[in-house]
């Protein structure tokens, strides 16, 4: 069954899903000012989305923090290192090494680590998305009730909601795990919000996005 999720309306909310922490714009801010202000302000964390005070699994607690610090690295040319963001369930687990097995590959483990950098270019910088609109993907597609999916190009968890985004999108949120590089760990290398035909505006002059800031390659890192 199809689920939907409509921003703003709690009543049509399944307990904990796409769940943003509350002060996720102060923890964007203080991290901005503790770096200093020589660099290119970030894509703004405007919260559209409300915790409703559920345990929101399969992420980890501080899987906001943690995931807007690497963006905010990222978006500075800095290096980043692998962050453990939360943990497959154990259905999702089960059906990625099921599936691993028939290929001959070694198992993997649960915990799923983020660096950040490919969701950085692909969805931030070249689609214009917000940090804040790319924790709704992450929330939506790492939620417990995403199911695994394997094809020739990716193996990921696709969500089970549909997400009714900013910009008048019905959304499936998909995750692509790599299984390689981080292993006996999969690291949530991108996430693709299929179904959506409309853009964040690269020219909103009302809104601060990834497309208004430039980054400069003389930068401090």
């Amino acid at each position: 069954m199809l689920l939907t999720w409509t921003a703003g309306d709690p009543s049509k909310t399944l307990e904990g899903v796409l769940a943003v922490v509350a002060n996720s714009r102060l923890i964007n801010e203080r991290l901005f000012h503790e770096s200093g202000t020589t660099h290119p302000r970030p894509p703004p964390i405007v919260t559209r989305m409300q915790n409703y005070g559920s345990t929101i699994m399969p992420l980890i607690e501080d899987a906001t923090k943690l995931i807007l610090k690497n963006l905010l690295k990222v978006h500075r040319g800095r290096w980043v290192k692998p962050v453990v963001i939360g943990s497959l369930t154990d259905a999702q687990l089960a059906d990625l090494n099921a599936e691993r097995q028939k290929r001959g590959f070694k198992q993997m483990i649960g915990q799923v680590v983020f660096v950040g950098k490919h969701i950085y270019d692909s969805r931030v910088k070249e689609d214009g998305y917000s940090f804040d609109d790319v924790i709704a993907q992450i929330y939506s597609a790492m939620h417990e009730t995403a199911v695994f999916s394997e094809s020739p190009k990716m193996s990921g968890l696709v969500s089970s909601i549909e997400r009714a985004d900013a910009y008048g999108n019905r959304i499936i949120d998909n995750g692509v795990l790599e299984c390689s590089m981080r292993f006996p760990r999969p690291e949530l290398y991108s996430v693709i919000p299929k179904g959506d035909h409309k853009k964040p505006p690269k020219n909103n002059t009302g809104r601060e996005s990834a497309a208004h800031i430039k980054l400069s390659a003389d930068s401090p890192g």
